[in-house]
């Protein structure tokens, strides 16, 4: 699936242009590529999902996610701050913050 990362990154960024104001579908986009191992495309498609809906906690968690497991971990806990901050009620980001506040 990892070779499939630099494909599906053009295939994102045609299918948000056909869909820029769907939250979900940069939110699926992301994940997707996450799994490709499309990092950079992926942390795009998840910001997106963040504009477009700043109370999605997978936006913010997948993220978290990809930052921590590429040593971003001081950008993952900000990541997750502001998640929390902007009144997101889940608590998978509280589990992760506590996770990387404690590994720091």
């Amino acid at each position: 699936m990892r070779a499939c990362g630099p494909r599906l990154a053009a295939g994102s960024r045609r299918a948000r242009e056909g869909a820029p104001q769907d939250a979900a579908l940069a939110l699926e986009l992301g994940q997707l590529l996450a799994k490709a191992g499309a990092v950079p495309a992926a942390l795009d498609a998840l910001s997106e999902a963040r504009r477009l809906d700043p109370k999605a906690p997978g936006a913010y968690l997948i993220a978290a996610l990809l930052l921590r497991d590429t040593e971003r971990q001081t950008e993952a806990a900000a990541l997750l701050e502001e998640g929390l901050g902007r009144g997101v009620e889940a608590p998978e980001l509280t589990e992760e913050l506590c996770f990387l506040l404690l590994a720091g």
